[in-house]
């Protein structure tokens, strides 16, 4: 792949020579993501904005975080995206203005944030985000239709309930309890529960959350949301993860997250992600053609372009089963760690911003194949440091 692709010239021509701010949102290590427009765009600084606290050894980078507020990781995302919307009050404005004393710069957002209509933000323009119809893909609710639509295995026997509608939910739980497993409630994601883990939950059959579950008490009576009831799989959680291109769909090899539960509130909590060592066997390709396929339903029906990824259980009896969609670039992507000679988040933002890659789905999905493949190999061969004897 080449970084002279009409994508990244047409795309340097909107930031070159232009200081970036750069508004990330939950991303795995923003200061990499500053780095790929030093690299690859002609930028000469960038002003990273983060919801945690960062640093950078390059003297091109300045970091702030806008933060400070307590609680789950969903709770301090939400507290940032409305900080970081409320520009007249938040002293980012101001930080802002004294780093931009010329008005040049462009803000670029993180695709996990909505796009703000007109494009503009701080007083400059914006490049990045997404469209709301694209955020509202992330509704657990909204998902097994769309699952449906490309014809995969989604979560084939589930319900949707608000869960104010207690007689119901609790009815629901009995009925789809797996065995002896119980059953996974995962929040519609309308309300923001789609970070970390957050609102997803292991309870019994009977409705009891494991573990005592004080939080998802809390939220079934305090808050009148809708919820998705499926049984609970006995399997390996991995995801996949692709781009929407003009050119087709391309679907990188799937991945294995790193998922443990919490006995204390009843809840997945998200720990990371891996390349597959062959713990998925056939079932990685299985889901590489489920991703192509709701890949393409994102295009047509949605106008959906740029990344996505899918979540999913192989399950131990085989079967291949859809948790979730997210209509951004998620963690896997950095995962490969490939972004200094294939920036795949630069990919995202050229696609985003109608800046299409001659570079067609098939050829992506190979390069990057090559790259991982490589990289993996090299570090096999890598002599390893001897171990003291004693």
């Amino acid at each position: 792949m080449s970084l002279n692709d009409t994508a990244f010239a047409r795309l340097t021509t909107q930031v070159a020579q232009r200081s970036v701010v750069l508004v990330a949102g939950p991303t795995r290590d923003p200061v990499r993501w500053a780095s790929q427009f030093l690299r690859h765009l002609d930028v000469p600084r960038v002003l990273l904005v983060s919801v945690d606290p960062v640093t950078s050894s390059d003297s091109r980078i300045e970091c702030i975080h806008v933060g400070g507020a307590e609680g789950s990781d969903l709770e301090r995302i939400r507290a940032y995206c409305r900080l970081l919307f409320d520009e007249p009050s938040h002293p980012l404005a101001s930080k802002i203005k004294h780093w931009d004393q010329a008005t040049e710069a462009v803000v670029v957002l993180s695709s996990y944030l909505q796009r703000p209509r007109p494009q503009r933000l701080f007083n400059r323009p914006v490049l990045g985000g997404r469209l709301k119809r694209w955020i509202e893909i992330e509704d657990k609710m909204a998902q097994p239709a769309i699952w449906r639509s490309a014809g995969v295995n989604g979560t084939a026997d589930y319900a949707s309930v608000r869960l104010h509608q207690r007689a119901r939910f609790h009815q629901e739980c009995r009925r789809l309890s797996h065995r002896t497993s119980g059953v996974v409630v995962a929040l519609s994601s309308t309300n923001g529960n789609n970070a970390a883990g957050e609102g997803t939950y292991w309870l019994t059959g009977d409705g009891g959350c494991r573990g005592g579950g004080g939080e998802m008490r809390t939220k079934l009576h305090s808050e009148a949301l809708s919820a998705r009831i499926m049984p609970y799989y006995e399997g390996t959680p991995c995801s996949v993860h692709g781009l929407v291109m003009a050119n087709g769909v391309a679907v990188l090899d799937p991945m294995v997250q790193m998922i443990d539960f919490d006995e204390g509130s009843g809840r997945f909590r998200y720990r990371g992600i891996e390349p597959d060592g062959g713990q998925l066997g056939g079932s990685g390709q299985v889901l590489r053609g489920m991703a192509l396929r709701v890949g393409e339903v994102l295009s047509r029906d949605f106008r959906y372009c740029g990344a996505f990824s899918l979540d999913a259980i192989a399950t131990d009896d085989g079967q291949v089963v859809l948790t979730e969609i997210n209509s951004r670039l998620s963690d896997g992507f950095w995962a490969l760690e490939c972004d200094d000679v294939a920036p795949l988040a630069l990919y995202d933002l050229a696609i985003r911003t109608g800046n299409w890659p001659e570079i067609g789905a098939v050829e992506l999905e190979d390069h990057i194949r090559q790259i991982t493949t490589d990289r993996r190999q090299s570090r096999s061969l890598a002599p390893s440091t001897p171990r003291a004897s004693h």
